[in-house]
């Protein structure tokens, strides 16, 4: 049987080393053939170098070229590199792609990773082919070791001696000046974090979203407000009564001529609780329930992804422009200013009942001595324009050079959003940054990228950094969340709490 060894050379191969037929292949004489395979990006790569004048880098990529060309206009389709064992032969093979398998793992817009995908493709170990990478560089080599393609070095000794010429001394020369030019620059770096706030990994987020309840659950809900809130009958005394004198009482009256009366419960106010108020009060609760859900799905933990922004290089970074962007299907803001307190303010709660008329105690003033009080002015404090953030009124508005900005700071989400910052200081803390994630809470998957790009005027080429994004969907019902908002309610009522307490909603 006719054993082969499979090797998908590097461009190197043909480029760095000595000619094909003058290598040592002695390596592989346990194998009757040595198939050289020339795959679509080494021959795509050979002839982008043979435009490079007289180098000896495009002499030899020429020569790589019209070699390909005889074997493509050949009856054998390969050409004979070396008749003794082991037999060593050189294909051309365009046909064969990149495993789509690997596509999250490996570049594919790079050469390398093509190569690297194109031999885990060929490869196939039930029909025993025998197939390696064969590159003398690095790149494709750590490309290989992570998807678990098996790959052999060019031995140092295939290689030719380094070219000397003119152009290369100018090329070094270039190479060096823009080296120290670069070491001038700022240097910034960009570091996501891997889990979001909430502790999910970016890369695999799983979000639990509420669903709205059902007609039969939303029915019990309301009959378990009605049942335990139930329209109130006692409506206090019905008769005018002056309320009992005591000795203090007594005294007051005679000093100010206060007194003090009893009014009851009017038939009207009794008629607007029972056919008005209370009614109303059952159709917010309704109509909120219906809705609950969304104002739990409003109070959960914000997909909030973080990323540390550093300048260490040994010069600030002038007229720097950090943007955000999403990549994919999602939309992207700041966290909100007022954070905390939107927090609270959308904080599930259910309206708290209408309080049934029971009469009310009035104090009159017999002598009216304090009537003209309600034609005198406001008090000063009352007077005095009330201002949203009296901050603002402290301190100047000037902006620190030295801080970043949002450059109009969006309210809603968006797919980008810029930073700038006039002078971006060198060896100083990490700038972090926080940008929440918003997607479609009826899609079951979500998946994209969020990209940093820093841009600086004293820095040739932009910086950027790439994080995946992939988030899961995962709906539950509200209907434990909502029927403790139920439960609270009644509790509240039956304590007789203030109208204003906040209910701390069940996590």
């Amino acid at each position: 049987m006719n054993s082969k060894v499979y090797l998908f050379p590097d461009t190197n191969l043909f480029i760095q080393c000595k000619p094909i037929n003058e290598i040592n292949w002695s390596k592989w004489n346990d194998y009757d053939e040595v198939c050289l395979i020339i795959s679509r990006p080494v021959q795509a790569e050979i002839d982008r170098q043979k435009g490079g004048g007289n180098t000896r880098l495009a002499k030899r990529a020429r020569a790589t070229s019209s070699m390909f060309r005889e074997i493509l206009l050949s009856e054998e389709k390969y050409r004979e590199v070396l008749s003794k064992k082991p037999i060593v032969r050189l294909y051309i093979r365009q046909d064969i792609k990149p495993d789509e398998s690997l596509s999250d793992q490996l570049t594919y817009s790079e050469r390398d990773d093509q190569l690297v995908g194109i031999v885990s493709s060929f490869s196939d170990p039930h029909n025993n082919k025998k197939a390696f990478l064969l590159t003398h560089d690095t790149g494709p080599m750590a490309s290989a070791a992570m998807v678990g393609v098996e790959f052999i070095p060019i031995p140092d000794e295939w290689l030719m001696a380094p070219e000397t010429s003119e152009s290369d001394k100018e090329i070094t020369k270039l190479k060096t000046e823009i080296s120290r030019l670069k070491k001038t620059e700022p240097i910034v770096s960009i570091k996501f974090k891997n889990h979001t706030l909430d502790g999910s990994e970016i890369k695999n987020i799983e979000k639990i979203i509420y669903d709205p309840l059902t007609d039969e659950q939303l029915s019990f809900l309301v009959e378990k407000i009605v049942d335990n809130i139930p329209l109130e009958t006692d409506f206090g005394n019905q008769e005018d009564k002056n309320r009992p004198t005591s000795i203090y009482d007594l005294a007051m009256s005679m000093g100010m001529g206060i007194e003090k009366k009893f009014i009851p419960a009017t038939d009207e106010q009794i008629s607007t609780y029972r056919v008005d108020k209370y009614p109303e009060w059952i159709q917010k609760c309704k109509a909120y329930l219906q809705e609950c859900h969304k104002q739990f799905n409003n109070s959960i933990i914000p997909t909030r992804v973080e990323a540390l922004l550093s300048n260490i290089g040994t010069r600030p970074a002038e007229d720097t422009l950090v943007t955000f962007t999403a990549r994919g299907d999602f939309y992207i803001s700041p966290p909100p200013y007022n954070e905390e307190k939107e927090k609270i303010n959308s904080r599930p709660s259910l309206p708290l009942p209408p309080k049934a008329p029971r009469g009310e105690w009035e104090t009159r003033n017999i002598f009216d001595r304090l009537a003209n009080l309600r034609d005198m002015p406001l008090n000063y404090a009352q007077a005095i324009p009330r201002h949203k953030d009296i901050s603002s009124l402290i301190h100047s508005n000037a902006r620190s050079p030295n801080n970043f900005y949002y450059q109009n700071r969006p309210e809603i989400p968006v797919k980008t959003f810029s930073l700038e910052c006039e002078q971006w200081r060198h060896q100083d803390d990490e700038e972090i940054f926080f940008t929440d994630l918003f997607f479609d809470l009826d899609k079951e998957k979500t998946s994209g990228s969020l990209e940093i790009k820093i841009h600086a005027s004293n820095m040739a080429d932009p910086v950027s950094e790439s994080k995946p994004v992939k988030i899961t969907i995962k709906k539950i019902s509200v209907f434990d969340n909502a029927e403790y908002l139920v439960d609270k309610l009644i509790i509240a009522n039956r304590s007789d709490l203030d109208s204003n307490l906040n209910i701390i909603v069940k996590k």
